[in-house]
């Protein structure tokens, strides 16, 4: 592992081979808890290229025939994280003019594929609003739209953005289905503002919410 030594824990960093003193930002090979300077690893040849660019990597790591990944303590998180990798320096500047070479194209891809993933997001959404509609025949017009919208937002973390979700489970459905009765049709929001704890405020609605959550759910309304 290559380990950038800045926010390693205050010791004392000393090459074990030439027993040199490492300054605070060098970086050092750790192998079972000795220190190494790359040069005395036969990495000193080797250009750093910071995370960030995932094509110069990608690019990078293809063309360079000698290699390493280089980790830093994060002291607050305790623990190692990946900031960049070694690479021959030819191998480095291969990459950089191809990834400017064709940096439009790229980019072209990128909104093609971004304008992709949207379409088939609203896709989702929409089948989604159908199964609510075909769950529960009795909810109000075109409610179904509101419900999935809100359920399945984009990195909301929302059980319509969950696993389950994605294969129209019924109990993802009916969860949706309840928070948005929760919020729209009693006034749970009210008791949160009086002050319940969210645990209190659903206790205080949990009749109606069922009382409606049964009704939405009858046919031929």
């Amino acid at each position: 592992m290559i380990e950038s030594s800045a926010e390693s824990p205050p010791v004392i960093k000393v090459c074990k081979n030439c027993k040199t003193k490492l300054p605070g930002n060098a970086l050092i090979k750790v192998v079972k808890g000795t220190i190494e300077d790359l040069s005395c690893c036969n990495l000193g040849n080797l250009l750093f290229v910071p995370s960030g660019d995932p094509c110069i990597t990608r690019r990078s790591n293809k063309y360079s025939s000698q290699r390493a990944i280089v980790y830093k303590w994060n002291s607050l998180r305790k623990r190692n994280e990946r900031k960049g990798v070694l690479v021959a320096a030819r191998a480095f500047h291969k990459a950089k003019n191809e990834c400017i070479k064709d940096e439009k194209s790229r980019g072209d891809i990128s909104k093609k594929l971004a304008i992709k993933r949207e379409v088939l997001d609203q896709k989702f959404i929409h089948q989604f609003a159908k199964k609510i509609r075909c769950l529960f025949p009795s909810c109000p017009k075109d409610r179904e739209f509101i419900i999935s919208a809100h359920a399945c937002l984009k990195y909301s973390q929302r059980v319509g953005r969950s696993a389950f979700a994605k294969d129209f489970d019924r109990e993802a459905i009916s969860l949706s289905v309840r928070a948005h009765i929760r919020h729209e049709e009693t006034n749970y929001n009210s008791h949160l503002f009086g002050g319940l704890t969210k645990k209190e405020a659903r206790l205080k609605v949990q009749g109606n919410v069922e009382k409606i959550f049964k009704y939405w759910k009858l046919k031929g309304k």
